[in-house]
């Protein structure tokens, strides 16, 4: 019984050797044809690839210190790869697909910002494929957080304006001979994303330089959202200003001279109160708001020394 039963066992696997259906669509195959045709890490060609460049400003944002300005930045790298051309009709009509930018070679970790926040960041970028088509147009994007220095310039403060740039180097070490471009257009796109956490984008400009340490540099123009702080600071400082000056003209005998200086005192002292909390402490300059407020409280004082005489 035992002898049978083996011997039948092997009669299915044997009839069921010839029949095993092949469940791959003949798209499928000819995908699997072109990724091991087109699999290749090495660089396009001895002489200049030539990539070219699009940023695209999603959001952008200052940490709480006003030191560290941050864009979240769409980047479209673009470029010909001889290498990567095929018939579309020796190919079941596919004429482009995706892979991974690990899968080829690409410029995605060759070109990175400044060096003292993240040497790695190519590895943390959200979108890692790229698109291959039939003509040797490779297109890759990819998206993530770019952060620089920028400190804040507060003499103007609340109506400042600061310059921040994003500068991107070529890796050291990396040997492949690249030029990256914008090709002719602009590079840099903010459509939607002007208006940040505080901060308005009113300007923005591409620097590319191709025999530089800086191959590409990102220039924003930014203004601070000055509106919440006039209600706060700038309105009762200029109230204040016109109360000093109403107890200036009085007459020195009348008491109501007296009582005006010290409510403006008082005010004054709220205000510096009020934008200790506001300023940004990271500042290479004091605002002339405070050295305004300053001569107010100076003048008050010497307008109650002669009220007490």
């Amino acid at each position: 019984m035992f002898l049978v039963t083996l011997i039948f066992i092997a009669l299915i696997n044997y009839v069921n050797s010839d029949c095993i259906i092949d469940e791959r669509t003949p798209n499928k195959i000819y995908m699997g044809k072109l990724f091991d045709l087109l699999n290749s890490t090495d660089a396009p060609c001895k002489d200049a690839t030539v990539v070219a460049l699009k940023f695209s400003v999603r959001n952008f944002y200052f940490d709480k210190s006003e030191t560290l300005f941050n864009t979240f930045i769409w980047i479209i790298f673009s470029w010909e790869d001889p290498r990567f051309k095929w018939n579309p009709d020796n190919y079941d009509g596919i004429d482009s697909f995706l892979v991974p930018f690990f899968f080829i070679w690409s410029p995605l970790p060759i070109l990175h910002h400044m060096r003292e926040f993240n040497e790695m960041e190519f590895l943390n970028y959200e979108s890692r494929y790229c698109k291959i088509q039939n003509t040797g147009r490779i297109m890759c994007a990819t998206k993530g957080i770019y952060t620089t220095n920028c400190h804040s310039q507060l003499k103007n403060w609340p109506y400042d304006i600061q310059t921040c740039a994003l500068k991107f180097h070529i890796r050291d070490g990396i040997k492949d001979n690249v030029t990256f471009t914008f090709n002719s257009t602009r590079g840099l796109y903010a459509l939607g994303a002007e208006y940040g956490s505080g901060w308005n984008i009113i300007d923005f400009s591409a620097v590319e330089n191709a025999t530089g340490e800086v191959k590409i540099s990102l220039r924003f123009v930014v203004e601070r959202q000055a509106l919440g702080v006039v209600i706060s600071v700038v309105m009762p400082s200029i109230t204040v200003a016109v109360l000093t000056l109403t107890s200036l003209i009085l007459d020195i005998k009348d008491r109501d001279r007296l009582y005006l200086a010290i409510f403006s005192l008082i005010i004054n002292v709220s205000l510096l109160s009020v934008m200790g909390e506001l300023i940004p402490h990271q500042g290479h300059d004091t605002p002339s708001i405070l050295y305004y407020i300053n001569d107010s409280i100076v003048c008050l004082d010497l307008l109650l020394r002669v009220q007490c005489e």
